[in-house]
């Protein structure tokens, strides 16, 4: 399980292809924390993955996702935090890892990479989009 967000873009025949993707691992909290956070789209955030949905973006909120990103690089982490999922996660995945592998391995990969990590990798998905200057279609998978 992982969340994979992808960016569409409509063409002049209806056609859609993607021009941004942004894939992390179930386990990563700070990822999904920040991505559902600037894109205010807590809700298409299933914990585990996204919710399958998609959601519809004018160029100019994506350029708000992305100034929101950058106010919440200043912030600290714990202002980012959606506790419900988080919980709801490292529960979910504890479980899995350990009747998997056992509790040798824990859910070390969730917390490896830092917040400042993530803000690279949400940045650059983001600034993508704006590359493209058009509306996109975001499809939380």
């Amino acid at each position: 399980m992982s969340h994979s967000i992808k960016a569409y873009a409509t063409g002049p025949l209806g056609d859609s292809k993607v021009i941004a993707q942004l894939d992390f691992t179930a386990g990563n909290r700070i990822m999904a924390n920040y991505t559902y956070r600037c894109l205010q789209a807590e809700d298409y955030d299933n914990g585990v993955s996204g919710n399958g949905e998609r959601k519809p973006y004018a160029i100019s909120e994506i350029q708000t996702a992305q100034q929101a990103l950058h106010y919440l690089a200043k912030e600290p982490y714990s202002t980012v935090i959606n506790v419900q999922n988080d919980e709801k996660q490292i529960r979910f995945m504890e479980k899995v890892v350990t009747n998997l592998v056992g509790d040798h391995f824990a859910v070390k990969s969730s917390r490896e990479i830092t917040p400042e990590g993530a803000i690279q990798q949400i940045d650059a998905f983001l600034g993508d989009i704006i590359k493209h200057g058009k509306d996109v279609i975001l499809r939380f998978g």
